[in-house]
């Protein structure tokens, strides 16, 4: 998208950039990802799940920095202007696919913590209530 749309967004001239630099470092981590797997025995794919390469942590640390700064571009330009002809403007198509990239994914961390802290209540009050029960009863 960032490549097709390269030009066609000058109100936010560097979402296009985001999601081209974005997209080709997602695929260098796949490959290199690939790449490792390839080459290695089973026993050192079992340790490597335990442990990441030097490579892949800077991957993931830029990636991470990446994606919170195209946040503060895509988020910046809301609503933006979609038509050409009433100055600066950016391409729908490539609006609506950077907006709803990046607010999926804060969707589905939202989610996947609301989930955790959930679980983690209903441990905690589970536990004590397991506890309280054991303490009236005299067993410990």
């Amino acid at each position: 998208m960032g490549l097709l749309y390269l030009y066609d967004c000058p109100q936010g001239e560097y979402i296009p950039v985001y999601l081209l630099v974005g997209g080709i470092f997602g695929v260098l981590k796949q490959l290199l990802h690939l790449s490792a797997r390839v080459r290695q025995t089973e026993e050192e794919r079992q340790e490597e799940s335990l442990r990441q390469s030097p490579t892949q942590t800077l991957l993931n640390c830029f990636m991470l920095g990446w994606f919170i700064i195209g946040s503060v571009w895509v988020y910046k330009e809301y609503e933006p202007n979609y038509n050409p002809t009433e100055g600066q403007y950016c391409n729908k198509n490539l609006y609506l696919f950077a907006f709803w990239l990046i607010t999926s994914v804060y969707i589905l961390l939202g989610t996947i913590t609301l989930c955790l802290c959930s679980i983690s209540i209903a441990t905690v009050v589970f536990h004590t209530d397991h506890r309280d029960n054991d303490l009236r009863s005299g067993s410990f």
